[in-house]
């Protein structure tokens, strides 16, 4: 995945501090809006949007997908984002600035996906995922734009417990696909001669 520009959607660089398109920088979203929250995996829900119960199951279903990706790290946020800031520049300051990666993880040792959900009543801008550069060489774009749109009507009758599972098991299902994609490769370079068939996980007996 290439990555864009929060505030215009150019190409920009890793390590890149200011956009050369827009001018756009982090320092410019931390003066729009000020000190940032300090937030916690799995589920950061500060206006009480989901019940126990919604909280339970969302953090049951994270601890077991990172339990089988031990690298990846989920987070889901909901929040009331202010009517003047776009939720792409919104969620890239939460993942920057609001403490949910750690210091450690910073570039391609980055493997967090956060789920934005814009929970306020009116004018919602819907949901977004911004994932670490450690993910990217494994999920693309298009792939993340159509599990959110799979949860769109979710959204739109504000089910947020509902689509926030549906989000992370269709994630899931994307970084099955990527670990069994590698798996393959792997399996190719070591022995060019494999029947199709022979290309699959190693933990596809136990699936």
């Amino acid at each position: 995945m290439t990555f864009t520009c929060p505030s215009c959607q150019n190409p920009a660089i890793e390590g890149q501090t200011i956009c050369i398109a827009c001018g756009f920088s982090l320092a410019d979203a931390d003066r729009q809006l000020g000190i940032p929250p300090q937030l916690s995996a799995p589920v950061a829900d500060k206006f009480e949007h989901l019940s126990m119960a919604e909280i339970r199951r969302i953090a049951a279903l994270t601890d077991s997908i990172e339990k089988k990706f031990p690298q990846v790290h989920l987070g889901v946020v909901l929040d009331h984002v202010p009517a003047d800031v776009s939720l792409s520049v919104y969620t890239f300051w939460l993942f920057n600035r609001a403490g949910i990666s750690s210091s450690v993880e910073r570039g391609a040792d980055n493997h967090l996906a956060l789920l934005v959900i814009d929970a306020s009543e009116r004018l919602s801008k819907g949901a977004t995922c911004m994932i670490g550069y450690g993910l990217e060489p494994f999920i693309a774009k298009q792939q993340l734009d159509a599990c959110l749109a799979a949860i769109a009507p979710d959204l739109a009758a504000r089910k947020f417990g509902k689509a926030t599972l549906a989000f992370f098991s269709a994630l899931q299902s994307l970084l099955q696909d990527a670990c069994l994609r590698a798996n393959q490769a792997e399996q190719l370079i070591d022995t060019p001669t494999a029947a199709p068939s022979e290309l699959v996980p190693t933990d596809a007996a136990s699936d």
